[in-house]
């Protein structure tokens, strides 16, 4: 990879966004960036998923900083960059969602802290309204992990292909996890 020539004009990330905060040199409090959440009613469970994605945008606004320090510094390997989109595409999700929350009192479901809610909460209604169905989905779930765990210790895969399987392999044991944490939940009550 070839090293990047120079800065971009914006400098930091925060800035080539715009609306983010976590980058600029005049810093913004959550109050003032997002009116029209009622930041100190914490017993609100919207309230906190939305605190928890401003720590989510403030930790990756972060990160980013220092990651843009490194790309610029030396040559920036392929998986250093990767991470940056990945996280910076993370990012823009937090303040889309915090904007979505602050206007209209209600998330897109996009970010992984809400889409992971709601994927709990309808397995959870699953299980209540139809439990064979459940365990049929957590059978399935177990078929991929030992499906994605055999595609892992062939030796024929591609590094590529490999790196896939693992990252479908975590997804899925996260799934499964997810559901014997349900399971556990509605059997002790």
């Amino acid at each position: 990879m070839r090293k990047a020539s120079r800065r971009p004009e914006n400098g930091r990330y925060g800035r080539a966004i715009g609306s983010c905060h976590c980058g600029s040199k005049k810093k913004r409090s959550k109050i003032e960036e997002y009116p029209g959440i009622h930041w100190e009613d914490l017993d609100n469970p919207l309230v906190r998923t939305a605190d928890s994605i401003f720590s989510d945008a403030v930790n990756l606004g972060r990160w980013l900083r220092e990651a843009e320090e490194r790309l610029y510094e030396d040559e920036a390997d392929a998986d250093l960059i990767a991470e940056y989109v990945g996280k910076a595409i993370r990012l823009e999700l937090c303040h889309e969602e915090l904007r979505c929350f602050s206007k209209s009192g209600e998330f897109k479901g996009k970010h992984p802290f809400i889409a992971q809610r709601s994927e709990r909460d309808r397995a959870t209604a699953l299980l209540r309204e139809d439990p064979v169905e459940f365990t049929k989905e957590m059978h399935r779930i177990e078929m991929n992990i030992a499906r994605y765990s055999s595609h892992l210790n062939s030796p024929k895969l591609s590094d590529e292909k490999k790196k896939l399987a693992q990252a479908n392999l975590e997804k899925f044991q996260a799934a499964l996890r997810m559901y014997e944490e349900i399971l556990k939940t509605v059997i002790n009550g």
